[in-house]
């Protein structure tokens, strides 16, 4: 490996670190923010309601602050900023959330920590395009999904853990890993001047993200996170009232899930250029499913972490490969590395929208099923299964070059 590719890559781990810190956020969220939401609003669907301002707000400020950081000219405000002063604003909402037992301040507190943690996401992601050449990006993908399951692994384990012997220091540990990682991420990583945006209206224009290949992608990733979200938003709950385990036991589930996400992340990036992206997202779209089907006979907590291990490495396969896989889609609709760099922020601005749509849309849907069939939380089995072969469908709408061809493109990128 030549030094320029190893200082590549040590800027992508540092660039890892805020991607760990907001999944500490996310993760937690996941594991605690349902269970705290149930021992003052004990109603299944109000839960869901407030659980959905998470995508709400990522409706909202994910394309607008991934418009904004294509457009500024500073470095330091262009993307570093939104790591910098989001995530630790992001790190004292979601401690005040956990701390207080008034209805209206812990909504208001558990909202602030949504709105800025979707705010970091999109000019975030859109960090590592421009600092990794094209013939990286696979193995960088793999790499920050490394880091960014990591995170969850705190969440779903370590705090856990910790929660059972300590609350408080549980929830304070949360909000001093989502800082630090914002901070160490804005302090180590550079932006390259060289990327900023020119004074090009063609290069500028945000309207081959919503054509062709990009927007089939788009529907693809919402709907695997509505399949996602479907269960991660009540699987706290449905650990504890259907299968009779605890809060830490759903938290080292989620950590057996993790734990095979972090280990297939760097596999998937080692596939990623030898294997069709597309039909890597068919296995994973249909595997996920297939899992989510069998999660209705699931009777006993050692027969979920048997079920989600497994599904983790199907949607480990999703993750990594997507994030790689739609900065390339954006490239070939452009056909210029120069302009795909410029629109990296709306790419995953609208990457983002379509999840934010998903985080919107599943848990409240999730939430009322669960009231119509009498609190059975088995009901988020099935609108799972349902938008997981329905992605599956969507990302055959495709079209990708030969792997021949595709590695015929690497070369000349390098040359």
């Amino acid at each position: 490996m030549s030094e320029r590719q190893s200082s590549n890559l040590r800027q992508t781990h540092w660039l890892g670190m805020a991607g760990l810190s907001r999944n500490v956020g996310f993760a937690a969220n996941k594991v605690f923010a349902a269970n705290l939401l149930q021992v003052i609003l004990p109603a299944p669907f109000l839960i869901g309601l407030i659980l959905g301002l998470e995508g709400f707000f990522g409706l909202v400020l994910n394309p607008l602050t991934g418009y904004w950081s294509d457009r500024t000219r500073r470095p330091w405000l262009r993307r570093k900023v939104y790591v910098m002063v989001c995530l630790p604003i992001a790190a004292v909402a979601w401690w005040t959330f956990c701390s207080v037992h008034h209805v209206f301040f812990a909504v208001l507190a558990l909202a602030i920590f949504y709105a800025f943690e979707q705010s970091s996401l999109s000019p975030y992601q859109a960090w590592m395009p421009e600092i990794t050449p094209l013939e990286q990006r696979g193995i960088a993908s793999g790499y920050l999904n490394f880091w960014w399951q990591i995170g969850n692994l705190f969440s779903f384990l370590v705090i856990p853990i910790l929660w059972e012997m300590n609350h408080s220091v549980a929830y304070l540990l949360t909000g001093v890993l989502i800082a630090a990682g914002g901070l160490l991420t804005g302090l180590f990583v550079i932006e390259r001047p060289e990327r900023v945006v020119r004074e090009k209206p063609s290069l500028r224009s945000y309207r081959p993200l919503l054509f062709g290949n990009l927007r089939y992608f788009f529907l693809f990733q919402c709907l695997s996170w509505i399949a996602f979200e479907a269960i991660a938003s009540f699987f706290t709950l449905f650990t504890v009232k259907d299968l009779h385990g605890t809060v830490l036991d759903s938290g080292l589930i989620m950590s057996v899930f993790t734990a095979v996400v972090v280990v297939v992340s760097l596999l998937s990036g080692a596939l990623y250029r030898r294997v069709s992206p597309k039909w890597l997202l068919v296995v994973a779209a249909i595997g996920f499913g297939i899992l989510v089907v069998l999660g209705y006979s699931v009777q006993t907590v050692p027969q979920a972490f048997l079920l989600v291990g497994v599904a983790g490495v199907f949607w480990s396969l999703n993750m990594t490969v997507s994030y790689a896989f739609v900065s390339d889609l954006l490239r070939r609709a452009v056909s210029d590395e120069l302009a795909a760099n410029q629109l990296s922020g709306g790419l995953y601005g609208m990457s983002n929208l379509v999840q934010s749509v998903a985080l919107l849309l599943a848990a409240p849907i999730v939430g009322a099923f669960i009231r119509l069939f009498g609190d059975d939380y088995r009901a988020m089995f099935a609108t799972s299964a349902v938008a997981s072969f329905a992605a599956a469908l969507v990302i055959l709408a495709v079209t990708v070059p030969r792997v021949s061809e595709r590695v015929e493109e690497n070369i000349a990128d390098v040359i």
